[in-house]
């Protein structure tokens, strides 16, 4: 969760939002999806990278990794380690940039993972760049971003004909900082890059990509009667349509049929080379 010490300003509710677990769609899509790239990590040293409130770390070390999570929150850096004073898993934490890991020593991870802040960082390749420095030959990079799909949408202008819905996309392949989709009013942003900056930042770093999953993700019944945040979410995502406030449980059937074929994250899996 680095790139702004705005991040502070929502500790408290991102940590409601997360939880031991992660959120609805961390539990069921995306933790399952990076845990199934990187495979047994039993007395491996994993690297948390903007870790936020350290749920996923605790769930690393629970599965036998020797963990360290930074991050540049110290908000959410307080959380996390009141969650290992009681969980006493081992992880320990570390207030750093993503894009400046001064201080952690080259070639110290067998694995990193970062899981949704990559869109949050500004600094894409100097990030990149640490990872590939501070991961031994051979070692795993795995990450998770919201699909750049998803920010060209506009969901009010969803249509459909005779081949069934769809929704028109703009602004693709433009790079630009847009406001963060669950903390706008707190003044976070997000970074829409197109997936070929992140491969090519990769590529740039010295990693070869091992794997990549795109993940659509039905909607769930917790959104129903959502508040004024999470509608404007379900409305960026097309499960609202302008001017109404019913949840998206009550939208028509075909933009929840649309929603189906858009994919909201992607997972990439990628191995530093060998020199």
């Amino acid at each position: 969760m680095a790139g702004s010490n705005r991040w502070d300003l929502v500790a408290n509710k991102y940590d409601q939002k997360m939880g031991r677990e992660g959120g609805v769609h961390h539990k069921n899509s995306l933790v399952p999806a990076i845990l199934g790239f990187i495979g047994d990590i039993k007395g491996k040293r994993v690297l948390d990278l903007a870790c936020g409130q350290g749920y996923l770390s605790q769930l690393l070390a629970e599965s036998g990794a020797k963990v360290t999570g930074v991050d540049l929150s110290l908000e959410l850096l307080k959380i996390a380690r009141k969650n290992e004073e009681q969980r006493k898993n081992g992880v320990s934490y570390l207030h750093k940039d993503a894009s400046d890991l001064q201080g952690i020593d080259d070639c110290s991870f067998d694995i990193i993972v970062c899981n949704m802040a990559l869109h949050d960082i500004e600094n894409l390749q100097a990030t990149m760049d640490e990872c590939g420095r501070v991961l031994r030959p051979g070692g795993l990079l795995v990450f998770s971003i919201l699909h750049p799909i998803a920010d060209g949408l506009k969901s009010g202008e969803a249509e459909r004909d005779r081949t069934g819905p769809f929704v028109r996309l703009r602004h693709y392949n433009k790079t630009r900082e847009l406001p963060h989709r669950a903390y706008w009013a707190y003044g976070i942003s997000h970074y829409h890059r197109p997936l070929e900056k992140y491969l090519n930042g990769l590529f740039a770093a010295g990693f070869s990509v091992q794997g990549f999953r795109e993940i659509s993700v039905e909607p769930d019944p917790e959104f129903a009667g959502a508040s004024l945040p999470k509608r404007a979410f379900l409305f960026a995502k097309g499960l609202l349509l302008p001017g109404r406030k019913e949840s998206v449980m009550s939208a028509p059937p075909w933009i929840l049929e649309l929603w189906k074929e858009i994919p909201l994250f992607a997972v990439v899996a990628a191995r530093k080379e060998c020199d």
